[in-house]
């Protein structure tokens, strides 16, 4: 069968229109089938991740987070990588160690942070995998590293 990105958009909007939205927005953030739009990706993957869908919701975090379509907005980004991250999504859970570590969006917390890491690293994420590997060597002293695994937020952030 022949490639129709047209085709495959009519049949998205068909989809959205009984609540399944999330490949309409992608189609529309990637501009396949479709005039690129960004704006209109966020509305439709709004829909999805309101539903629970990890992914509208990692989608969505990324928008504001980039400025793409939406406001930019370090603080509305955090919201909906935590939705996606509590949902077992490695990607969210690797982006919102990020934002903890740096402080955007949520109050800087590296001890969350690198539970966040620790999360993602454990599901498999490779570059959580490295970034634990590369922190790790460095803490100074065992009980630092039995202080960081120990600690509320590194349990938090695993249970």
């Amino acid at each position: 069968m022949a490639q129709n990105d047209t085709a495959a958009v009519q049949w998205y909007m068909k989809a959205a229109e009984q609540g399944h939205t999330y490949f309409l927005g992608w189609q529309l953030k990637i501009g396949c089938g479709v005039v690129k739009s960004e704006a209109e990706a966020a509305r439709w993957y709004r829909h999805a991740a309101e539903q629970g869908m990890a992914v509208a919701q990692c989608n969505l975090g990324h928008l504001p987070l980039d400025g793409r379509g939406v406001e930019r907005s370090d603080d509305e980004a955090a919201v909906w990588f935590k939705k996606a991250a509590d949902l077992g999504l490695t990607e969210a859970q690797f982006v919102l160690g990020n934002l903890l570590k740096s402080g955007s969006g949520l109050t800087q917390s590296p001890l969350e942070s690198q539970g966040w890491f620790q999360r993602a690293a454990d599901q498999g994420q490779a570059v959580a995998q490295s970034y634990l590997g590369s922190i790790l060597p460095h803490a100074s002293e065992s009980s630092e590293i039995e202080k960081i695994t120990s600690s509320a937020a590194w349990q938090v952030a695993l249970d």
